[in-house]
């Protein structure tokens, strides 16, 4: 729904100094709204002191309650605190019920402020038609964990429909424009015996080791130091079925015997070896 901020020469609606217009806002009301209603037990009376439920008896000519509502003072923050918890409000006003709200009520904006800047607004784009907005606001539901109705929104559909029927497939594109990164994750190896070999392939893209490429040591890539001690740290987290980076580990009188040349034709495979001493 959208709204916009409108001047009242700094006086309040909600006031005594609204009450010349009682007479003519109540026979307007009057035409437009339904002489006697029954309202829904959702309904928070406001013009009650004790800001309980409403009853049928005090809403039951809307056209009153709202004539009088309009002269009556606002109280929203106070009435706010009767909705119960783990509810989900409808907000079709100006952020009013945010900060007021319980932690666990869930609070829906439907909006539309015709303005070029604001803070804490859902939909700020005034160019946006009433009916994109509501479905907007559908959507925002939807997000929220209500399971909303939409088809109630169409006109039926009978099956089968006729040879002309337009489709939508045409309609529906993958979105290119624009790159996402995303976790890539591997599965935890795991290990029964204290031995197994591992395959260094520097042509394959998904090579978890591609960081050991560029270590060149007189024109030749060498498998780094760091490297040896590292594929020992990872065997010892797959045989105690860990993350290697769950388990300490300090390396003590190490010694290479020689070194190993990775190539870029062929793949590599390492003996990795851990004896119980």
């Amino acid at each position: 729904i959208s709204i916009k901020e409108i001047s009242c020469g700094h006086i309040s609606f909600h006031s005594r100094y609204v009450q010349p217009a009682r007479d003519k806002l109540s026979e307007y009301l009057i035409q437009i709204l339904p002489q006697k209603t029954s309202p829904s037990l959702k309904w928070l009376n406001m013009l009650n002191e004790s800001y309980e439920w409403c009853t049928f008896l005090n809403i039951s000519y809307p056209a009153k309650y709202y004539t009088n509502n309009l002269l009556a003072l606002g109280v929203c923050a106070k009435t706010v605190h009767f909705i119960p918890n783990d509810a989900m409000t409808i907000e079709i006003a100006r952020y009013i019920l945010n900060d007021s709200l319980k932690a666990t009520v869930t609070n829906v904006e439907l909006i539309c402020i015709n303005r070029v800047k604001i803070c804490r607004v859902i939909y700020k784009l005034s160019h946006k038609s009433n009916l994109e907005i509501f479905l907007h606001g559908i959507g925002k539901l939807y997000n929220a964990g209500l399971q909303l109705q939409i088809a109630n929104l169409y006109s039926e559909i009978k099956f089968p429909v006729s040879r002309n029927t337009l489709i939508i497939s045409y309609l529906i594109r993958w979105d290119y424009s624009e790159d996402w990164y995303v976790y890539h994750y591997f599965g935890q190896r795991k290990l029964h015996i204290e031995e197994v070999i591992v395959t260094i392939n520097l042509l394959d893209k998904e090579f978890i080791y591609i960081y050991m490429i560029g270590h060149v040591i007189n024109r030749e890539n060498l498998l780094p130091a760091t490297g040896y001690l590292f594929l020992i740290w990872q065997m010892i987290s797959w045989l105690k079925k860990q993350n290697y980076l769950d388990i300490p580990i300090v390396f003590e009188n190490v010694n290479f015997l020689r070194s190993t040349v990775l190539s870029k034709q062929n793949p590599i495979d390492l003996t990795l070896m851990i004896q119980k001493g």
